[in-house]
């Protein structure tokens, strides 16, 4: 028999117990958010009347950005390691909560991208010309999304 809730009264929260066994979270209380720096630098020069060469770099940070992280990760024991349900539950750190795993967000990650652009433009009386090509590389960490802990 289920209990009927009386909406008469309103919920004590003090009195409410939480069995932490089955309660899910997915909040980790010290993420804070990211940010990501943007800046370009450009050099243009007029080597005639109408002819335009430019060259400029453009890159970009991010730091303390979201990311997938395990919370009660098994560890790593040795060559006897194995998926097997009981194997796993051996392995977790806490074994209190042996028998579960949680993803959560947390701010681990970070990125970098780095590009050179060269440019050329030219102007005719009835055409403009413009050439351009530009160079990037992006790294990216996802920190410490398998670390236990």
């Amino acid at each position: 028999n289920l209990p009927t809730p009386d909406f008469s009264k309103p919920v004590d929260i003090a009195s409410v117990e939480f069995n932490s066994n089955t309660a899910f979270g997915l909040y980790a209380p010290s993420n804070r958010l990211g940010y990501t720096h943007q800046w370009n630098v450009t050099i243009e020069n007029e080597f005639r009347r109408g002819w335009v060469w430019s060259l400029a770099w453009l890159g970009n940070r991010g730091n303390g950005l979201q990311s997938a992280a395990f919370w009660n990760y098994p560890l790593r024991t040795g060559p006897d390691d194995n998926w097997n349900a009981l194997n796993v539950a051996a392995r977790r750190p806490i074994q209190e909560y042996r028998l579960q795993e949680r993803r959560y967000w947390d701010a681990i990650a970070s990125s970098r991208h780095d590009a050179v652009r060269g440019s050329f433009r030219g102007r005719l009386s009835n055409v403009t010309l413009n050439a351009t090509y530009t160079y990037s590389a992006t790294f990216a960490r996802r920190g410490r999304c398998l670390q236990r802990g």
